[in-house]
């Protein structure tokens, strides 16, 4: 099974947070943004629960109209609508037993809504074109990376559906609120998935590194993937430096282009075993090591601070731009979260 990678705050208290509903079937709501690991937590949940070896199935409730997302969910009767040329099984009778996973729960029309009220509320499940209802035992784990209370203050959400949903919300934090953990997240997919595909390890430069931790990564750890493919692919010698990476994240970082013959510091990134418990080392003197959380709260500090002489030292402002609160930002450029 897939785990969530990293040592920050946030995550051990996301570990900790999950080992505390596994082990009950109340109903979670996982809430964060595109790319933060939704599913990966939902599955989590059930493989680390008494349901596991029981039936996890997800659903993503964007991805199909109204009415074929009413026949995936609640299955159908022969000749309930043109093509139902058999019985079909819904997913909560599929799921039954087990846990049904629905993300992106927000975009659920309204009548479906209603019917997944009457399946949390009393476990009956009704196919399309059948009048005899049948009766589930599923665990409901939903996901959103949209404020569900906006919605419903726009009449386009149920907020009786939404208490129920929400019996336990699960905040996922976003990649850029804990930066510390992003070397491990590197090295990790570039190990065991991207350097296997390839065939080769790959490594990286400080300079290249540093531009990682230093961008917001709007897309969180999925766009992370995307970068280090593109970069391990089109770089020389199988050494991912800043100029390898997308211009978008060099223009953010500002960090200085580090050239071929200064690859003093590197970061090792895939291949075997090695290439992780060792750095690279070129001749003459080896590059002073310095704790890798001085390194971060470094860069952070300094990009805390470039946005800050763009608002003119309004901190409040920058708070704003930077998606973090206020008091946050003090402490951040207090040095409190580098302790």
């Amino acid at each position: 099974m897939r785990q969530i990678l990293g040592e920050s705050l946030a995550i051990k208290n996301l570990i900790t947070m999950i080992g505390k509903v596994a082990g009950n079937k109340t109903n979670v709501l996982i809430i964060g943004e595109s790319g933060t690991g939704k599913e990966l937590v939902a599955r989590m949940i059930h493989e680390t629960g008494p349901l596991k070896g029981k039936p996890f199935i997800p659903v993503n409730c964007a991805a199909l109209p109204e009415n074929l997302l009413e026949s995936e969910l609640f299955g159908h009767r022969k000749g309930a609508f043109t093509g139902a040329v058999n019985d079909k099984k819904g997913l909560f009778q599929e799921a039954d037993g087990g846990t049904l996973f629905l993300d992106e729960i927000g975009s659920m029309p309204a009548l479906l809504q209603s019917r997944l009220l009457r399946v949390l509320q009393d476990g009956e499940v009704r196919r399309v074109g059948d009048n005899t209802p049948a009766y589930v035992n599923v665990r409901v784990l939903a996901a959103t990376n949209e404020p569900l209370q906006k919605k419903i203050s726009e009449g386009t959400f149920r907020e009786d559906l939404f208490y129920r949903l929400n019996v336990i919300p699960i905040n996922m934090p976003a990649l850029r609120e804990r930066r510390e953990d992003i070397p491990l997240i590197v090295q990790n997919y570039v190990r065991y998935k991207l350097g296997q595909r390839l065939g080769h390890p790959v490594q990286i430069t400080k300079g290249a590194m540093q531009m990682l931790c230093g961008y917001d990564w709007p897309g969180n750890v999925r766009e992370v993937e995307n970068v280090l493919e593109r970069a391990a692919v089109l770089c020389e010698n199988n050494i991912v430096q800043p100029h390898d990476l997308p211009v978008h994240i060099q223009n953010v970082a500002q960090q200085p282009a580090v050239s071929n013959t200064n690859l003093d510091s590197i970061y090792p990134l895939g291949g075997n075993t090695e290439f992780f418990t060792k750095a690279a080392v070129t001749a003459g003197s080896p590059a002073k090591i310095e704790p890798l959380k001085n390194f971060l709260h470094e860069q952070e500090v300094s990009y805390l601070n470039r946005i800050l002489s763009q608002t003119g030292g309004d901190k409040e402002k920058a708070a704003g731009l930077l998606g973090i609160s206020l008091a946050t930002l003090y402490r951040k450029l207090s040095g409190e979260d580098a302790a």
